[in-house]
């Protein structure tokens, strides 16, 4: 299953992924960040083998422009949300003794951004 909110480029990724691997791929076009969303991913897939919470981060803007709501909000996508996901599958992947849970919460980790908070931080190469 592949989730986004963008039905074209969900779409296209399923098919993309489908073509490449030959497995059915089940597009799913939600905002996760939503019960409404969460229950569409798991009336797709109710007992998911491996659930990988893949949040872009937050957009990137000057440091002093963040107030209290856009910190919020963005600890609301980053972790929140990964939580409430980890929450409806580790029951069921504990029953089977089998699952996988991947965060990956920003690529900024890996390369720097302009504009991103933390310009100086650096992951070891």
């Amino acid at each position: 299953m592949v989730n986004g909110r963008d039905k074209q480029k969900t779409e296209e990724t399923a098919a993309q992924i489908a073509k490449q691997t030959g497995a059915k791929v089940i597009p799913v076009i939600a905002d996760v960040s939503t019960a409404e969303g969460q229950k569409a991913l798991f009336a797709a897939i109710p007992e998911p083998d491996i659930l990988v919470n893949n949040n872009a981060g937050p957009p990137f803007r000057d440091f002093r422009e963040i107030d209290r709501e856009k910190m919020l909000a963005g600890v609301t996508a980053n972790m929140v949300v990964a939580i409430e996901l980890i929450q409806k599958v580790v029951e069921p992947m504990s029953k089977k003794k089998f699952g996988r849970i991947v965060n990956i919460t920003s690529g900024s980790v890996k390369m720097r951004s302009a504009g991103s908070i933390c310009r100086r931080a650096r992951a070891p190469d």
